[in-house]
């Protein structure tokens, strides 16, 4: 092919991404249907686009990750090839014409070493929501806007919350991890939060991996909260030949909020949503002594009647020869002394669920890819825990639905490997469970 002939489909193509300036007009209708996260509607009639082969200027890699106060305020993210002014999200109660403005600050620095990339990335903070309301929002630039998009926020601590839990993606993100987001979100479309247990990404310094992620996180991470903890890859804790400038990547893309505790690490926070405290630790980082305070600290002020742990590195270790000694002894005791409910992580690329006492907390580790590992329970039992359940070459999603009295999981396969042991065929459920409170009593079945 000619290089002009290339210039030419190339310009074609941009032109096929705009979107008509009509689309730009507010109405009380619903908003239009989305695209991809780079449609923007012309700021005027006299856009032009940018030439072959240059960066063009316009928002990419939106995310909505939560505030401390979910349900009176949102976090909006994007990426931008070159530093712009200006920029801000537009946001308005869903069918209303009337739209308040909020301005964008810059995210934490990327730089090609270490994140594969020198885009800047821009964060707006959406404040005076109204509970349990329907919003749609876009991003406006000098370039113009994006298509509308919506959330919803928070309910009252009465209202059920449906969580979709998934374990490491990793490698591939386009594949595998892709189809098992499609499929827990066409299975479950009114999930309120997404919560992943790391390693996101195999090195944090190559932006094609970053991108194949935002591909795989897809609509869902524009339309409600993703909540990841960090892992060793995203930081290059024991991963050869990585660079990650101390997480600096994802530190970027997920910007968190922070509960203005003394000390409080970048990467490890809790917030509350409907009932539920989620609470996310940063095990591969180090300072698990401060960790532990700041976990006991969350959990004994829990005002509500669950909790929910997020954390990377399992206490019990399921990969053979692998023992997580500093996470089991500084991290289980308190989630036992506090009555922590559900502990989710990956780390093992395994399935595996256990507890230690019948009424502590539940530990699920789990794998969204196909990166996996044999497994054994040797760590488990060595340390006073039983594994209930366990598949090894099982890629999985969890749907976690929690209200006042009840917890319910379930874990369904989204892919199999040739060797895996795993006794259900493709969305067929690996395992479920119950958990009922009546007073402090918690029985699980």
């Amino acid at each position: 092919m000619s290089s002009i002939r290339r210039a030419v489909l190339a310009v074609a193509g941009a032109l096929a991404l705009l979107v008509p300036a009509a689309a730009c007009s507010t109405s009380t209708s619903a908003p239009p249907g989305d695209g991809p996260a780079s449609r923007i509607v012309p700021a005027t009639a006299g856009a032009t686009v940018a030439a072959a082969g240059t960066r063009r200027s316009w928002p990419s890699r939106v995310l909505l990750t939560p505030t401390t106060t979910p349900a009176t305020s949102q976090r909006v993210s994007w990426s931008m090839p070159r530093r712009e002014r200006g920029q801000r999200v537009e946001f308005r109660v869903a069918g209303s014409t009337a739209s308040v403005r909020a301005p964008a600050r810059r995210g934490a620095t990327m730089t090609v070493r270490s994140s594969g990339t020198d885009d800047r990335r821009y964060v707006a903070t959406l404040t005076g929501l109204r509970p349990d309301t329907r919003y749609d929002y876009r991003i406006r630039t000098a370039s113009g806007t994006t298509a509308w998009r919506s959330f919803t926020t928070a309910g009252p601590a009465s209202q059920p919350v449906t969580l979709i839990g998934l374990g490491d993606t990793q490698r591939d993100n386009r594949g595998v991890p892709r189809a098992t987001v499609r499929a827990a979100m066409a299975a479950v479309p009114a999930a309120d939060l997404v919560l992943q247990a790391g390693d996101v990404v195999d090195r944090p310094n190559r932006d094609r991996q970053w991108r194949d992620l935002f591909s795989a996180i897809g609509e869902s991470g524009r339309t409600r909260n993703w909540i990841v903890s960090i892992g060793n890859h995203e930081q290059c804790v024991r991963v050869r030949a990585c660079r990650s400038g101390g997480g600096q990547a994802f530190r970027s893309y997920f910007d968190w909020p922070t509960n203005g505790v003394p000390g409080q690490g970048e990467t490890w926070f809790f917030l509350d949503y409907q009932g539920v405290r989620i609470v996310v630790l940063d095990t591969p980082g180090g300072r698990l002594a401060d960790q532990a305070q700041f976990l006991d600290w969350a959990l004994a002020g829990n005002p509500h009647p669950w909790s929910i742990v997020l954390m990377h590195t399992p206490p019990f270790a399921s990969r053979p020869g692998r023992s997580n000694d500093a996470v089991r002894d500084l991290l289980w005791p308190v989630l036992e002394a506090r009555g922590a409910d559900l502990v989710l992580t990956g780390h093992d690329h395994s399935y595996a669920r256990g507890q230690r006492s019948p009424t502590g907390p539940i530990l699920v580790t789990s794998v969204s890819g196909t990166k996996f590992y044999d497994a054994t329970d040797a760590d488990w039992t060595a340390n006073g825990a039983t594994r209930a359940v366990a598949a090894e070459g099982a890629a999985t999603y969890q749907v976690i639905t929690v209200g006042r009295d009840r917890l319910d999981y379930r874990a369904v396969v989204t892919h199999l490997d040739a060797d895996s042991d795993a006794p259900v065929a493709v969305r067929g459920t690996l395992d479920r469970f119950t958990i009922t409170k009546a007073g402090t009593r918690r029985v699980v079945r």
